[in-house]
């Protein structure tokens, strides 16, 4: 029998450098397959994509950033639009939530009428990236939501097998 554990650990980064491990949390009974995590902005939720579930996980944390202390609260199914989904990312309020789709080369979006509250989440719409991205890993906006920023690996630019490359869009 072989199973695999998932767990969320927590470090701190002291000014020389040295993680220093403090706590971890497993997710693995609601997905052992995760891709992706983020928090809201007070790290009072925690965001895992499930990639056995394809589902959005949303775990509440009583005290922010401490995954000791999350609980799981709901799942959004992102089936629909992609079975393989790498990146996460949310708008400032948490209104909008961003899905990398690997197999749809596509960002999806979704609205959440209540921030942050996946259970609230409705397919918006979807980038097609295809023509840029070969295999997308991650996605992340800056600080006012202005710019998307992809993170790929792949041969289309280059003839390397392992060309990475950051992708820069303005919104």
């Amino acid at each position: 029998l072989y199973i695999n554990l998932f767990i969320f650990i927590s470090f701190t980064i002291s000014s020389q450098a040295t993680a220093i491990f403090i706590d971890g949390f497993n997710v693995d009974v609601q997905d052992n397959g995760s891709t992706a995590i983020t928090f809201n902005n007070d790290g009072t939720k925690m965001f895992v994509i499930g990639g056995i579930t394809k589902k959005v996980l949303e775990y509440t944390l009583a005290t922010g950033f401490d995954v000791s202390t999350a609980q799981f609260v709901d799942g959004f199914d992102l089936s629909n639009e992609d079975t393989n989904n790498v990146g996460l990312a949310f708008n400032s309020n948490g209104t909008k939530m961003f899905v990398m789709g690997v197999n749809s080369d596509a960002i999806h979006q979704y609205n959440l009428s209540t921030g942050f509250d996946v259970s609230t989440a409705s397919f918006a719409q979807s980038k097609d990236v295809s023509n840029e991205v070969t295999q997308a890993k991650n996605l992340k906006f800056n600080s006012d939501g202005s710019k998307l920023f992809l993170v790929e690996v792949g041969p289309r630019w280059n003839t390397l097998p392992a060309d990475s490359r950051v992708l820069e869009y303005h919104l």
